[in-house]
């Protein structure tokens, strides 16, 4: 800078000001970052000890019962934790979700140790799918509230370079699953410890969300240029930010078709999240076979070919 510009109060300040920033910016991003993949992190670990969950007696039934609950409620919370993001501080929803998680793969463990499946059939494939049912709540904290968060801290203007790098965030989790339950294995541990794991991890990393992640930059004490806008807007007062209603936000356009293309690529996600593992130990029968990848990828490629339509007509 020239001289008399490094001598400028005000020059100095915004060039302070942008260091916090962009140093706030970093944490945020790492641990929003890390908050994703332990959620991965501990979804990819139940499905790689499937078999071992059978051989202890909790069979295919209960399995598949399991996978329905979660994903039911992991589907219908994502509504409500968008909705309670806007409400409480969004680190606390976060905070609360991990914890949620390490709860519920404490279950999972404490429900195999007690045999309960073995004594009580009906008890125990109840208690499991329970345990499952709530942890999709929980899991469902983590996309809509952490988005919000990556969202307040970085403008529009590049946004999509950072979110391409952010969304590696599951992947990240589903390979340190896989690599964590192959080590724990390998080394003759017992598979429980593939659970144990990425419970404590979640458990841990819940409390960093609480004392550690700042909601937006006014947390603290940076004022964003659209706060700036909004204060001469409003000559000083205040600016109310109100939240939008369900309807409103399908009213906005293309969220529709971007929800259900994105609801059939989680289809396909998770039929082989789920499952893969367990089928590639237990392969099933070429008719069975035939048809689960027939409605696997039927429905996915007749929506492809769909949404290729719409886009050639706009």
């Amino acid at each position: 800078l020239p001289l008399d510009q490094k001598r400028n109060p005000e020059t100095m300040s915004s060039s302070a000001e942008a260091a916090k920033m962009a140093k706030w910016q970093r944490i945020v991003f790492f641990i929003t970052f890390v908050n994703y993949a332990m959620s991965h992190f501990s979804r990819k670990c139940y499905t790689n000890v499937k078999t071992d969950l059978v051989k202890a007696g909790v069979d295919k039934m209960v399995l598949s019962q399991m996978d329905t609950a979660f994903m039911l409620t992991y589907a219908i919370g994502s509504f409500i934790s968008g909705r309670l993001g806007d409400m409480f501080p969004q680190n606390v929803v976060i905070g609360v979700g991990l914890v949620g998680s390490t709860l519920c793969l404490g279950m999972i463990q404490v429900f195999e140790a007690s045999g309960v499946i073995n004594h009580n059939y009906p008890m125990g494939f109840f208690l499991f799918v329970f345990a499952q049912f709530v942890h999709g709540f929980f899991q469902s904290t983590g996309g809509p509230v952490n988005t919000s968060v990556m969202g307040a801290w970085y403008p529009k203007n590049g946004r999509g370079l950072v979110f391409g790098l952010w969304t590696c965030h599951q992947y990240i989790g589903d390979i340190l699953a896989a690599l964590s339950t192959a080590f724990i294995i390998h080394r003759g541990w017992p598979w429980q410890w593939a659970l144990l794991v990425p419970g404590v991890l979640n458990g841990i990393w819940g409390i960093v969300n609480l004392f550690f992640l700042p909601n937006r930059p006014s947390d603290v004490g940076i004022e964003t240029e659209e706060e700036k806008q909004q204060s001469l807007v409003t000559s000083g007062a205040p600016a109310k930010q109100g939240t939008i209603g369900f309807m409103q936000a399908l009213m906005i356009p293309n969220v529709l078709g971007y929800a259900i293309a994105f609801g059939f690529f989680k289809f396909v996600n998770y039929a082989m999240f789920f499952w893969l593992p367990f089928f590639s130990l237990h392969p099933l029968r070429p008719a069975i076979r035939e048809r689960y990848f027939l409605a696997l990828f039927g429905w996915h490629d007749a929506w492809r070919r769909y949404c290729r339509l719409r886009l050639r007509s706009v």
